[in-house]
């Protein structure tokens, strides 16, 4: 799947797989929670407890189609972690434990 959107950012292909949950692609959950892993892979997540099953994987792509304010993180290095109060809000980075 190629989404070609001229304004990503993120250094990854656009088609490259992360990790969200259903209450954001099935519900339309905000984005509030996001984890560039040690191992390079990224989460996109809400503020709801989400299982495995709760689990969906979707391409970088789709995340920024979906809300283009995660562009915001396109540096952000592996290890770190970001949250925000609201769509909009600012993004307040952590380290990793």
């Amino acid at each position: 799947m190629m989404i070609n959107n001229p304004n990503y950012l993120f250094p990854q292909a656009e088609n490259t797989a992360c990790y969200t949950s259903k209450h954001i692609i099935e519900d339309g959950k905000p984005i509030l929670h996001v984890v560039h892993d040690e191992d390079g892979e990224w989460q996109f997540m809400g503020d709801q407890e989400c299982d495995v099953e709760d689990a969906r994987i979707v391409t970088m792509g789709q995340i920024v189609q979906l809300d283009p304010s995660v562009n915001g993180l396109y540096e952000m290095p592996s290890g770190i972690g970001a949250f925000r109060e609201s769509v909009g809000g600012e993004w307040k980075p952590y380290k990793l434990q």
